[in-house]
């Protein structure tokens, strides 16, 4: 939440907003249309939408944060009535956080741990996707964007793009963004 020397980071977002537009912009036009956007946090549902509106895809929102116990404040308002107008579908990591959304948001817990059975089947989840059909189907691009960081999930990217260039040929991977220093 913005308190105090917090607004200074929702400051640095403004003045970081024209550059971010200029590459969205140029993303987009160097990308083939994609299935969908994916935000990896409800933070980024600006730039989430920007895509949206720009690709003309459905936009899939992670919470991955506690969102508080309060539910009206105009911050909050302004961010659930953005969800309910743009974002086609929001996805919790776990249950705790979805309890932290208030009433009448409409929003699927899906674990952040994908668990594999012998026959290639995901475990859990309402989604019910099997991991072969995907990796024998037509081509992927996968893309990661944000800080490159140990904690980030770098490491967890790089690997599964290994795992899936050994099982197909038809992907793409992309690597969007700053932190690139030993991570040893």
């Amino acid at each position: 939440r913005y308190r105090g020397v917090r607004w200074l980071v929702f400051v640095r977002e403004l003045l970081l907003w024209p550059i971010t537009l200029l590459y969205i912009r140029k993303i987009s036009h160097k990308l083939d249309k994609p299935d969908l956007i994916h935000v990896n946090e409800i933070t980024g549902i600006f730039v989430g939408i920007s895509f949206k509106r720009r690709l003309k895809v459905p936009l899939v929102v992670h919470v991955r944060a506690h969102m508080g116990s309060r539910h009206t404040g105009w911050r909050s308002k302004v961010l659930w009535s953005l969800c309910r107008k743009h974002v086609d579908r929001l996805v919790c990591i776990d249950e705790n956080v979805r309890a932290t959304l208030g009433p009448g948001v409409d929003a699927t817990v899906l674990h952040n741990a994908l668990v594999l059975d012998t026959n290639g089947a995901a475990g859990g989840g309402p989604f019910g996707v099997r991991y072969a059909e995907i990796l024998k189907n037509s081509a992927v691009t996968v893309g990661i964007v944000g800080s490159l960081l140990r904690v980030k999930g770098i490491y967890e990217f790089l690997d599964a793009a290994i795992q899936i260039c050994r099982k197909r040929e038809k992907v793409v991977f992309f690597i969007v963004g700053r932190g690139l220093r030993s991570l040893t």
